[in-house]
């Protein structure tokens, strides 16, 4: 999954965090053991919860968007390049 622009990458977050909540729906409607079912909803749950926040931020970027003229961060402009950690 690649993400070009901040609408892109927002599109990705937002199906990512759609398919954790289906994830989590099913789970929690399974009739696995209970303690299987527990750490499975804590780690979606927490996996979703950093998807929403780069939601968050991304939504902050794009609303900012005419603070930023002429950066990368607006919508339809590439994503500056950046090294992993």
């Amino acid at each position: 999954m690649d993400a070009y622009t901040l609408d892109d990458a927002l599109r990705w977050q937002t199906r990512i965090a759609e398919a954790l909540s289906a994830i989590i729906e099913a789970v929690a409607g399974s009739n696995w053991p209970e303690q299987k079912k527990r750490d499975v909803l804590f780690r979606m749950m927490h996996e979703r919860a950093r998807h929403n926040r780069y939601i968050a931020n991304l939504e902050v970027a794009l609303q900012s968007e005419g603070d930023c003229s002429g950066h990368a961060m607006r919508p339809g402009h590439p994503l500056p390049k950046h090294s992993p950690p």
